[in-house]
């Protein structure tokens, strides 16, 4: 099989963001865009990825601290040193691999892999 014949790990486009479910944070994702460019689709997923990553962090602590813990207990598990920003990359990483092998027009796999790569982001940004 050649690498075009391989199913995309990214979904086919479909109609955008009627997937959205509340995952459970109160935070109700909006409603398709009347402007259905990419941009502007873009920008709604990671609109969605800001609200969780905020209400998460009133929900499961602060998200600093729970990564460090979350780096820690790895390393001691992995007999390696083990970053915050290489526990964001992970999750990130199996979230890729969820949408990978479920649902691939699910657009909570990609808010989640958003929500992860800006926390990763943030991560670096305190190191540097």
């Amino acid at each position: 099989m050649s690498q075009q014949d391989q199913p995309s790990m990214f979904p086919k486009p479909s109609a955008p963001f009627q997937s959205i479910k509340d995952t459970g944070t109160g935070n109700t994702p909006s409603p398709p865009s009347s402007d259905n460019t990419l941009p502007r689709l873009a920008s709604n997923l990671l609109e969605q990825a800001s609200k969780i990553v905020g209400a998460r962090s009133e929900t499961h602590g602060d998200i600093e601290q729970g990564f460090r813990l979350t780096s820690q207990m790895w390393a001691n598990y992995l007999g390696t040193h083990v970053t915050t920003v290489d526990v964001a990359h992970m999750l990130l990483l199996y979230k890729m691999s969820r949408a990978k092998f479920g649902d691939q027009t699910h657009m909570d796999h990609f808010i989640d892999e958003a929500g992860y790569a800006g926390i990763a982001g943030a991560l670096s940004g305190k190191r540097g």
